[in-house]
């Protein structure tokens, strides 16, 4: 008998898997993927801080403007006053306020955002937002975006607010539990995608 090599044999399954493999390493790349659901609420998770320095901020404004003003009025204690006779906000200073808060928080994401599809939050994580053609989305995109995602929220947190003693309330908890869903449907969504991103024609994408 000869000592010469063994023929190798065919399996024609693990070749195959190879040729896979193989074809899958070429597919490799180092750009960017869609972005995870968590990775963007813990963006958010930076932003709350945020925006909770900004609500103080804002508020603190508004009611030492308010009172400079003259624009107080006295707590009532049969429509829900904390102290009979302490002044509050006058509820045009409190809606005023209300809508700086939203000018504010929309300067900070927003503008960045158009111009360089990140803000401080997404800077973090390596966050990006694109457009369909793959560039930042420009102002119009971007302010779509924001306004369908969290307009409704502040919208009914500021309803709930108002009407907080009455039982309209429940109503209106209602409708910003629901408005959460708009951006929340990324977690249910196979593109990673909330109601808003798809609103605005955007996606969110993670540097590797």
């Amino acid at each position: 008998m000869g000592g010469g090599a063994t023929p190798r044999r065919e399996h024609p399954a693990a070749d195959r898997a190879a040729e896979l493999l193989r074809g899958l390493d070429r597919l490799k790349t180092d750009g960017p993927r869609l972005a995870e659901p968590m990775e963007r609420a813990a963006a958010r998770v930076i932003d709350a801080l945020v925006w909770l320095v900004v609500f103080f901020a804002v508020s603190g404004a508004g009611y030492v403007t308010g009172d400079l003003l003259g624009l107080t009025v006295e707590a009532d204690a049969a429509a829900g006053g904390p102290v009979p006779g302490t002044p509050e906000m006058h509820p045009a200073v409190s809606w005023a306020t209300l809508l700086a808060l939203v000018l504010v928080l929309y300067l900070y994401e927003v503008p960045a955002t158009a111009r360089k599809g990140n803000h401080l939050a997404r800077r973090r994580f390596r966050l990006h937002v694109v457009g369909p053609d793959g560039r930042p989305p420009g102002l119009a995109r971007a302010s779509v975006g924001w306004f369908a995602g969290w307009l409704p929220a502040f919208t009914g947190f500021a309803l709930w607010g108002a009407t907080v003693d009455s039982n309209w309330s429940w109503l209106f908890l209602g409708l910003e539990l629901g408005a959460l869903l708009v951006p929340g449907w990324m977690f249910f969504d196979e593109g990673h995608q909330g109601l808003h991103d798809r609103l605005a024609g955007t996606r969110v994408l993670a540097e590797r």
